[in-house]
């Protein structure tokens, strides 16, 4: 069983890894309503507020697997180094099934919640991410 500061500890690397602060980013899926007018259509909002959240999950998993591809060269970076897979906070067994998980929940909820056409940009999203991650 693991010790209390050292569950806070992993916790903290989960944390760390998946990356929350960089989520203000997806708020832009919230401009529609805005700008559509349609901040009091209970149905619009809760889509968006769907679609905010499996983009969180789907950055995540993305950033996730960027950490993964990139470890040896963020062991090296100065500030990079400090990351959870960098530093051996985290082991690649733990980043890569959190990345599945993320990645999991984010098409299951996009499948449940929203309309096809959001699954076609998340996909895409996901393939641009990856593609940047392994070439570009």
């Amino acid at each position: 069983m693991l010790r209390p500061d050292t569950l806070m500890d992993k916790i903290r690397s989960y944390i760390g890894i998946i990356r929350p602060h960089q989520y203000i980013k997806n708020g832009f899926v919230f401009l529609p309503l805005f700008f559509g007018y349609k901040l009091g259509d209970p149905p619009a909002v809760w889509k968006t507020v769907c679609a905010f959240v499996v983009f969180c999950l789907a950055a995540s998993s993305v950033y996730i697997f960027n950490d993964i591809q990139d470890i040896d060269e963020d062991k090296r970076h100065p500030v990079k180094k400090e990351r959870p897979l960098a530093s051996g906070q985290l082991r690649r067994t733990e980043a890569v099934c959190t990345l599945l998980f993320l990645l999991v929940c984010s098409v299951i909820l996009s499948a449940l919640f929203l309309p096809a056409s959001f699954f076609i940009v998340l996909v895409v999203y996901l393939l641009l991410n990856a593609l940047y991650s392994l070439w570009l």
